[in-house]
């Protein structure tokens, strides 16, 4: 996916701020686009996917743990 970056509105990625309702947040408030979170890559490597249907979300899971989360309303604007 090519991103035109020029005259836009962008969250930049943050360790542990950059969690989905803030992403949201943004997007809602101007954001043209959003960063996912900081996460170290063996985590979210070694992370099951999984679809959680009763919040529309998609969530990888690492020990139990939720490393990440993502919707559709952001699906096309945010950059992981």
């Amino acid at each position: 996916m090519d991103v035109d970056y020029a005259n836009k509105l962008i969250l930049a990625p943050m360790v542990r701020a950059g969690t989905l309702p803030f992403r949201l947040l943004s997007l809602r408030h101007g954001a043209d686009l959003v960063y996912g979170e900081e996460i170290i890559d063996k985590k979210i490597q070694r992370a099951e996917r999984r679809v959680n249907s009763k919040l529309g979300l998609v969530e990888f899971v690492h020990n139990g743990k939720v490393v990440y989360s993502t919707c559709e309303e952001e699906a096309v604007k945010n950059i992981f």
